[in-house]
């Protein structure tokens, strides 16, 4: 805490020790009255409230360390090493003291707009946006970059990403989305009031319904469409996902021959058995080959088959005996 030499301004700071942030506060002491303290904790506590007005937007940052956020006007409020830069005009600012020392809970009272991007410097981010009955909300690790945008929806690209996001839909239905991808989450809000889920990898993924208290889990890859309901929910409405397998199975022809080639879609050594099963024009089975695979991580393995005038099948299972599938079925007709 220093006072300046005047005696007028008093400055304290607070630091959250695990992640760098500093929180710098300015006091006229000129003006201040003895209840000085329980007067900021009572502005802190009505900054963060919702309000009706539609004026403004609040957004609220979960800081780990420095950060950019600019608006979809190009104007940037930089926060860095515990001071605030750039030409986004604040109307008011404070902090929520979480009481955990790895992230201090910003709130800042700006003139509305559209969107909003999110950069941060360390790899856990966490961004809201509010205004009246809109609410979109984005907790992530491994983020590069986060867009809110209030018609649009959200998008977050990083590399192997979790996250979780709390949103409201044009019709003010809320739900909830978390899991993790490889590099990219995107929540498309429609016109309608339904919203797109997708992402490169669907991969430990709940969904949440607040109107209903509705969940669903997905695996896989792809995409998923949710829509309101008579309850006042969110239901999934359409899925269009697609499991990840360990193998990848493919069938060309290769100067009028038949090229199979099975490939480690992991990083680490597999190990099954891939079946070449070759039918006549009448679709009875003529000839069947079985080869049994262990390919290192995402090493590729190609078989070379002569026959003519056959249509190849080829399958990827654990075992003859188990006969689980590894891959998706590959066919050709020579």
């Amino acid at each position: 805490m220093e006072l300046s030499e005047d005696f007028s301004k008093l400055e304290y700071k607070t630091v959250a020790k695990k992640c760098d942030v500093i929180l710098i506060k300015t006091l006229d002491v000129t003006t201040m009255d003895p209840d000085w303290l329980i007067r900021d904790t009572a502005r802190t506590a009505s900054l963060a409230s919702t309000d009706e007005n539609t004026d403004y937007d609040l957004l609220k940052v979960i800081a780990y360390g420095n950060f950019t956020i600019t608006n979809n006007r190009g104007e940037t409020l930089n926060y860095n090493d515990g001071y605030i830069t750039g030409d986004m005009e604040i109307l008011d600012e404070d902090f929520v003291d979480s009481g955990d020392e790895n992230y201090v809970e910003f709130i800042y009272k700006v003139n509305k707009s559209d969107s909003y991007t999110f950069k941060s410097e360390d790899t856990r981010s966490g961004c809201t946006v509010e205004n009246g009955d809109t609410y979109i909300s984005v907790n992530a690790d491994n983020a590069d970059n986060i867009v809110l945008d209030k018609s649009a929806g959200i998008s977050v690209k990083g590399n192997d990403l979790s996250y979780s996001a709390y949103t409201t839909t044009l019709n003010g239905n809320m739900f909830a989305v978390s899991g993790e991808t490889k590099e990219s989450l995107d929540i498309n809000f429609n016109r309608d009031g339904s919203a797109d889920i997708q992402a490169d990898t669907l991969k430990n993924v709940e969904f949440e319904s607040f109107g209903d208290d509705t969940s669903y889990t997905f695996d896989g890859s792809g995409s998923v469409t949710v829509e309101e309901n008579n309850s006042g929910g969110m239901t999934v409405t359409d899925a269009d996902i697609h499991t990840e397998t360990t193998f990848s199975n493919n069938i060309k022809e290769n100067n009028g021959n038949a090229d199979v080639t099975i490939t480690n879609n992991t990083a680490e050594k597999q190990t099954g058995v891939a079946i070449v099963a070759e039918y006549n024009a009448g679709g009875t089975l003529v000839n069947i080959d079985t080869i049994d695979l262990s390919l290192a991580g995402n090493e590729a393995k190609t078989l070379k088959f002569t026959d003519k005038d056959v249509r190849y099948r080829a399958f990827v299972w654990d075992s003859l005996a188990g006969m689980k599938p590894l891959a998706d079925t590959a066919e050709l007709t020579l």
